[in-house]
């Protein structure tokens, strides 16, 4: 009976990364065999590791240049983004380079997508999910510095 409950467990537990990015239309890009694709990177943080920062979870894919990929990751952040709150955005020619955008809050916490790409073969395009309490201003301030 333990056992059950144990695998039972488990099973709960890898749902709950799909569950951050509810109604998003990256969450297939986070949940979806790009993650896997040779070239791409994946961090997934929560609990103490982001709790400083004002955060619950924090998700990043980076994904070497394949025009394919980039054009669905672009599609996806350009139809999240339609629902932004506050949103900066810079474009070479119709391609976004740079989108960093606040989302509704979801069950009271703050929802933020972070996506840039160079356009160029050597830098891979990131997306970064970020959710918590952490305000606007204090994601900026921690984050877009760099």
């Amino acid at each position: 009976m333990k056992r059950i409950f144990f695998i039972l467990f488990l099973i709960g537990s890898m749902a709950l990364p799909a569950l951050s990015q509810t109604g998003l239309h990256i969450a297939q890009l986070f949940d979806g065999p790009l993650k896997r694709r040779t070239g791409a990177t994946e961090v997934y943080m929560k609990g103490r590791s982001v709790k400083n920062y004002g955060l619950s979870i924090f998700r990043s894919l980076s994904v070497s240049y394949s025009p394919d990929d980039l054009r669905r990751m672009e599609t996806l952040v350009r139809l999240d983004a339609r629902q932004a709150v506050s949103k900066e955005e810079s474009y070479k020619g119709t391609s976004l380079y740079y989108g960093f955008y606040q989302l509704p809050q979801y069950k009271g916490l703050n929802r933020y997508i972070f996506y840039k790409h160079t356009r160029t073969k050597q830098q891979p395009a990131t997306l970064i999910y970020m959710e918590g309490k952490a305000s606007i201003k204090e994601i900026k301030r921690r984050f877009m510095k760099q």
